[in-house]
């Protein structure tokens, strides 16, 4: 049987964006600053198989992993004692779900910069999601006292 060789070259982050820092229900969650584009497609594959007739175990598990690879670890842990506690439904994690893959699939759409290489100019914006209102906001559209409070 022949063998194709295949080598997948890993792709150079031009900048590393800061961290996603999600604020549910007053405590902060720190998320990694990057994931693999394969971590969303396997979400993305799971909604696209499934579609309305999702099963909800199925859609637990996709949320999970997807939870999983996003809260770096100590958060996590802190992030799934806070969800047992308030006992929150797939349903009740979808607006963090969808905020969270809506920022890992941003894509800078600023000018590059005039130097030879050059940089994209775009940064991303960390936000606050309160899962009790469903509101988003963007961190920097906030003053630090605003930021405390939230």
């Amino acid at each position: 049987m022949p063998v194709r060789q295949i080598t997948i070259a890993k792709r150079e982050q031009a900048a590393t964006p800061d961290p996603l820092i999600l604020e549910i229900n007053g405590e902060q969650f720190l998320c990694q600053s990057t994931i693999s584009d394969f971590v969303i497609m396997e979400l993305a594959a799971m909604g696209a198989t499934q579609g309305q007739d999702a099963d909800i175990m199925d859609t637990s598990s996709a949320f999970m992993g997807f939870l999983a690879d996003i809260f770096v670890p100590e958060d996590l842990q802190r992030f799934k004692s806070l969800a047992r506690r308030e006992k929150w439904s797939v349903e009740d994690l979808l607006p963090l779900v969808q905020e969270a893959v809506e920022w890992y699939t941003a894509r800078p759409t600023g000018p590059l910069s005039s130097l030879p290489g050059g940089e994209p100019t775009t940064t991303i914006a960390s936000k606050v999601v309160d899962l009790a209102t469903g509101t988003v906001t963007a961190a920097d559209e906030m003053s630090l006292e605003d930021l405390i409070r939230a």
